[in-house]
């Protein structure tokens, strides 16, 4: 028995569909990673003596835990509904939603050569690497701000500080499946700790490094514009202390719009025609559309000031960190003591960082936040890994040393206790069942006009993978699109033989016109029993039983 269990709508009954062969694939996988953690942690003891050795060993651990629960399909499980959407995109070197984040798609198209496991399997996996990555740059930020890195007490409360965000709720999620969240949680760590190392040495070249990652960054999220205040910052301290000129400032901003042009990466394959191509980016108009998100905008400024204060108080803190609440609070209450030599140690960019991921939380109102939520618990527990660090110096006694080890270890094993069944995606294996048993049912040349991400994004992951050869004419769309006029006009050009109807805002007149204009050319399905088909139309369910696709035919007169 495969049990499907998720918060998601989609995924409504337990199923027993016979995949062994799917999940025995991931099963595999997943033990040929963590069998190379394993090996990669041999060398434990000799790795704790310094700061690299701490974020290797807590990476690896996170990595190892990541790739046991990682989705071999799919993922429909943790929000994860657009994982379909990265999938198909980096399987077809397509254009996903906006903002296109054409970094994610590269990897993923990278990942997919890999000898292991599904191709959705090796995709996802990029996930994982990216979250074993932001734990790598958090222990080694918490480091940093600490001070002192031979210490073992700072590295007991980085490594804690690290875990402790590692198997949170939300970046554990995230790392499952095909998502870019983790990434830029790995270049927020990679960033400002470079621009840490920067403020406590003087070097230029941690920040020439911080400037070329900004600008690489933001090719996968948006959410990466919570460096700029730190980035901001540190510049502008090295210009008061006049160890910067202009000559340096220029390269930097080359450096930044050298690694933001891999988004050229989106205008020169839109040009190519590919399948899925969201926004087709191909016109200066259209490009812009994509990488500024104009399709979101109005999820913008939407919370008053009171509603905004208990949206950031509420928060995801108990979510995200059950009792681990307790040790996140007590390392930023350790940060006092060292408050006044925060222009020292790094402290101030975090602080600016942390302000404006708060902002962006804010700013921006969507049901599933939780990786916009990602940056806030990745720097507060930064933060608070200093923290942790200067509560072991001041408790000289082994006892309360003892006490303060204790509760972070058992805070960590109580979050991956309470969260692995909450994120576990290993055995997610209804968004598979639902495209295989759909499109096995349909015709070579059938027409699935689909609703819902998920629903949609399946389908059109396996109908690019698994049913490329057997339906090479299927085409499957997705409602929600037809109102825009790039996607009206992308399937005219993309598929000939499609009838596609003239533009309107309406929905379901476009849904019912392109049933009409189609239902005497192929046969023509939709995913759910649409209220806003016309009445001339009648629907017979057949597929999946649980969810299943329902054909379309003309009443008889």
């Amino acid at each position: 028995m495969l049990v499907a269990v998720s918060a998601s709508p989609y995924q409504v009954e337990p199923v027993d569909v016979g995949l062994r062969g799917v999940v025995a694939t991931g099963r595999v996988a997943r033990q040929r990673v963590a069998l190379t953690v394993r090996k990669r942690s041999a060398t434990v003891p000799r790795m704790l003596r310094d700061a690299r050795g701490v974020a290797w060993v807590v990476a690896l651990t996170a990595l190892w835990v990541y790739a046991l629960t990682l989705s071999p399909t799919v993922a429909w499980r943790n929000f994860g509904e657009d994982s379909g959407d990265l999938l198909v995109a980096s399987a077809t070197l397509g254009i996903p939603h906006p903002t296109g984040y054409p970094l994610y798609v590269l990897l993923g198209r990278v990942a997919g050569f890999l000898p292991l496991g599904t191709v959705a399997f090796r995709i996802n996996l990029v996930s994982a690497l990216a979250g074993a990555a932001s734990v790598y740059f958090l222990a080694r930020l918490a480091l940093t701000l600490a001070g002192d890195t031979r210490r073992w007490g700072a590295s007991l409360a980085a490594a804690s500080a690290a875990l402790l965000y590692a198997f949170s709720q939300g970046a554990w999620s995230q790392s499952a499946v095909a998502e870019v969240y983790t990434l830029n949680a790995a270049f927020l760590g990679a960033i400002l700790w470079a621009l840490a190392l920067a403020e406590r040495t003087g070097a230029y070249r941690p920040l020439a490094l911080a400037s070329y990652l900004f600008g690489l960054g933001l090719t996968n999220h948006l959410l990466l514009l919570a460096a700029a205040p730190a980035l901001a910052l540190v510049v502008a301290r090295r210009l008061a202390a006049r160890s910067i000129g202009v000559p340096g400032i220029v390269l930097l901003l080359l450096l930044a719009v050298w690694g933001i042009t891999l988004d050229s990466y989106l205008p020169i394959r839109a040009s190519r025609g590919p399948e899925f191509s969201w926004g087709v980016p191909n016109t200066p108009d259209r490009l812009f559309w994509v990488l500024t998100g104009r399709q979101y905008a109005g999820n913008f400024f939407h919370r008053s000031l009171p509603q905004l204060v208990r949206h950031v108080v509420a928060g995801r803190w108990w979510i995200d960190f059950g009792w681990g609440v307790g040790l996140l609070l007590a390392g930023l209450v350790g940060v006092g003591p060292s408050w006044r030599a925060a222009s020292r140690t790094g402290l101030l960019p975090v602080l600016a960082a942390l302000a404006a991921a708060l902002a962006l939380v804010s700013a921006y109102s969507i049901p599933d936040d939780v990786g916009y939520w990602m940056p806030v618990a990745f720097l507060l527990c930064a933060i608070a890994g200093s923290g942790l660090a200067a509560l072991w110096s001041m408790a000289g006694a082994r006892l309360a040393r003892l006490a303060l080890a204790a509760f972070a270890l058992a805070v960590v094993v109580l979050g991956v206790v309470r969260n692995y069944r909450e994120v576990d995606a290993s055995a997610d294996a209804t968004p598979y069942v639902y495209a295989h048993r759909n499109l096995e049912t349909v015709e070579p040349n059938a027409l699935i006009v689909s609703e819902y991400d998920g629903r949609t994004f399946s389908l059109w992951f396996y109908k690019a993978t698994d049913f490329r050869q057997s339906h090479p004419n299927l085409v499957v769309v997705y409602k929600a699109l037809l109102v825009w006029p790039w996607y009206l006009h992308h399937l005219a050009k993309r598929y000939p033989d499609l009838a596609v109807p003239p533009g309107s805002n309406d929905p379901d007149l476009l849904m019912n016109r392109l049933v009409a204009r189609n239902i005497e050319r192929r046969p023509v399905y939709l995913v759910r029993d649409d209220p806003g088909l016309a009445r001339i139309f009648r629907l017979e369910p057949t597929g999946y039983p649980l969810l299943p696709i329902f054909r379309v035919r003309l009443k008889a007169p």
